[in-house]
């Protein structure tokens, strides 16, 4: 069946009864007033701040059907909302739906990427309240998300850096990229090793809403995700903070998987420049920077430092302290 053939609204109603069986399940649902089949949804916010961010995913700009399985594309939008929410120091509360679909488009296409939404949904929390169909040329998915402070008196954001912090990351860079290059490249996957590793890590990324707490905890206030590649993503901080930074390549994070299958100039290329991991990069004094990777163990690290410099200028550095040549090109721009 295609969705052409059962047209808007009883695709809206396939959906909403998929989102409904869902959302019972969900302690959050606690704050839904009012959810799928109005005009807008209803939420009893109170009086406390809230998080709103939302993100699109675009075919053959940010997907390309031959290789996006539709459960994965599902989780993955709601994944790039999630590491939104988490890079500002909250969780997640609720979510509203944008599809842009072709006629011919499946039904049970549709239906798997809700599941793939509906997963991420029941993991993490958050309620999916409403949405919208549309015709459209091409796919794309659209998602709106809502969340709650851990710390109501404190956000992590990007202009609070300063000269002489440390910069850390919770996490190895680099797979999300290697797996995206496996998959444009076509190649016959038995003869790459650890192929499965990257296509996890690129197909179906995890937010780190797990490590908000140490960061909120020990009194981190500046933070990002990385989703355009560290390289790109640091100098957007370190712009907004009126600074630069100084990071170490041979500090960054870089899995295991990723050394034993690429060269070592491919695993700094994908790890500085790749982006999608969707990993935390946050600052702080020694103190606070060394005992969240403490707490987070042997995947975070410091890699860096903050410096006055012109801002957002980036200075990759080899062990010795001198220039690294291996920022060979931007993080992801989407009108370059």
């Amino acid at each position: 069946m295609r969705v052409g053939e059962i047209g808007e609204f009883g695709l809206i109603n396939i959906l909403g009864k998929m989102v409904a069986d869902s959302n019972v399940s969900l302690k959050s649902g606690s704050d839904l007033i009012l959810g799928i089949g109005d005009d807008a949804a209803v939420v009893n916010v109170e009086y406390n701040s809230q998080l709103i961010t939302t993100d699109t995913l675009v075919e053959n700009i940010h997907f390309v059907h031959s290789y996006t399985p539709w459960r994965d594309l599902g989780w993955k939008s709601m994944v790039v909302n999630l590491s939104d929410i988490a890079a500002m120091g909250g969780k997640p509360t609720s979510a509203v739906v944008t599809l842009g679909l072709h006629p011919e488009t499946s039904v049970e296409n549709v239906e798997e990427l809700y599941k793939g939404i509906l997963s991420a949904s029941s993991d993490y929390d958050c309620v999916i309240i409403g949405g919208d169909i549309v015709k459209s040329p091409v796919t794309f998915i659209t998602i709106a998300m809502t969340g709650s402070l851990k710390n109501e008196t404190m956000t992590m954001q990007r202009n609070n850096a300063k000269p002489g912090d440390l910069v850390g990351i919770t996490g190895s860079l680099g797979c999300s990229a290697a797996g995206l290059q496996i998959l444009r490249s076509k190649q016959d996957i038995c003869n790459i090793p650890n192929w499965d590793h990257f296509f996890r890590a690129h197909l179906n990324p995890l937010p780190r809403l797990d490590a908000v707490d140490h960061l909120i905890g020990l009194g981190i206030n500046t933070a990002m995700d990385i989703s355009d590649g560290l390289v790109d993503d640091l100098s957007k901080l370190c712009k907004a903070s009126q600074v630069g930074a100084i990071i170490n390549r041979l500090d960054i994070p870089i899995d295991k998987f990723l050394t034993s299958t690429f060269d070592a100039e491919e695993c700094f290329e994908f790890a500085l420049n790749g982006g999608e991991d969707y990993e935390l990069i946050f600052t702080g004094s020694s103190v606070q920077v060394l005992n969240v990777v403490k707490l987070l163990g042997d995947s975070a690290a410091v890699i860096g430092q903050i410096v006055e410099d012109s801002p957002g200028n980036i200075s990759v550095v080899d062990g010795t302290g001198t220039k690294s040549g291996y920022v060979s090109r931007k993080g992801w721009d989407h009108f370059s």
